[in-house]
């Protein structure tokens, strides 16, 4: 509009912006778009990672499933190289030759059972029996002689455990150790034992069960292998005449609720430490206490763990202390 006088023009101007109202409904529409967006793309980027990582992941598979078997073949587990990625060859071939490493290993470590069979269980047994005939027919041996004699067998029987130990330890461990399970009383399993004990050196410190206690599990029946749970429980009552003085009692008890029936050794020795007893159960592990100098290849007690894992039971310490230690077999009922 021209003012008087050609003193100028005014000019009248219009905000045609964007309204307050309408520029909060842009952002928020931005703002969903902009959610949408990253939603799609989340979606798209994890099905490309795990179409992309899915070679890695049956490799993963693969390894995780793979253990040892009897039987000593592992190569149904061997990944093909052929039809995995370039980038993944590589791997994939490091871990066929440790699968084919593996297997030979394993075949190696079954003839060493095997060899140590036949080669020192068969020669100490025969050694045992003619210690054993000459024993029984030489009757004008002198004192010292037969105490000679004496300690050959009860060396040979040592011997033959340790060896016996080490191999059934083998056999465990690889798992070809298998056991044959059946139901057996628990009064029968004491019965066999302690006719078992009878020509330990260490035997006439046992104290079995009282006829009261074992009225108390006579129908009680548990699947196990009877002559398996035996040597295991003879193998830690051996355990505890070693680490307890020789005028003391090892003392043989037997529980039950309505779950588990459960096989207690108790002896009257130092006691276990806390350190000792986290790998007790441990294959060559042995104790560092002031005891540790008791011959012992710290076999027997992972053997022992081993087989009543086998038969579906647990071996622990109950308790330990200064007046002696408590361990315990639980095995549960039929």
């Amino acid at each position: 509009m021209p003012l008087p006088g050609n003193q100028g023009v005014l000019r009248f101007l219009e905000d045609v912006g964007v309204s307050p109202a309408g520029r909060q409904e842009n952002l928020i529409f931005l703002l969903v778009v902009w959610i949408f967006a990253v939603a799609i793309a989340t979606v798209l980027i994890r099905r490309l990672l795990t179409s992309s990582l899915l070679p890695l992941t049956k490799l993963e598979s693969v390894m995780d499933d793979m253990s040892l078997r009897a039987s000593g073949l592992v190569s149904d587990k061997r990944v093909p190289i052929e039809s995995q990625p370039s980038e993944l060859q590589g791997i994939v071939k490091s871990y066929n030759g440790l699968a084919d490493r593996l297997q030979e290993s394993w075949s190696n470590q079954l003839l060493f059972i095997r060899a140590v069979s036949h080669e020192l269980i068969t020669p100490l047994t025969l050694i045992n029996s003619s210690a054993r005939r000459l024993d029984r027919h030489l009757t004008d041996l002198s004192e010292s002689d037969r105490k000679l004699l004496a300690s050959i067998r009860k060396e040979v029987w040592d011997a033959d455990h340790l060896v016996r130990d080490l191999v059934d330890l083998a056999r465990s461990e690889s798992g070809s150790l298998k056991l044959k399970l059946s139901s057996v009383k628990a009064i029968d399993v004491i019965a066999d034992l302690s006719a078992e004990l009878k020509p330990l050196p260490w035997g006439d410190r046992v104290l079995t069960p009282s006829p009261e206690d074992l009225s108390m599990v006579d129908t009680v029946l548990i699947s196990v292998n009877s002559a398996r749970l035996r040597q295991c429980i003879i193998n830690v009552l051996e355990n505890a005449s070693k680490y307890s003085p020789g005028d003391t009692p090892i003392e043989l008890s037997i529980t039950s609720d309505d779950c588990n029936i459960c096989f207690d050794v108790k002896d009257h020795g130092p006691g276990i430490s806390q350190e000792d007893q986290r790998t007790i159960f441990k294959p060559f592990q042995r104790g560092k206490s002031d005891l540790a100098d008791v011959p012992g290849g710290g076999i027997g007690l992972a053997l022992v763990h081993q087989i009543v894992r086998l038969m579906n039971g647990s071996i622990f310490i109950l308790s330990s202390g200064k007046s002696g230690t408590i361990m315990r077999f639980e095995f549960p009922i039929e």
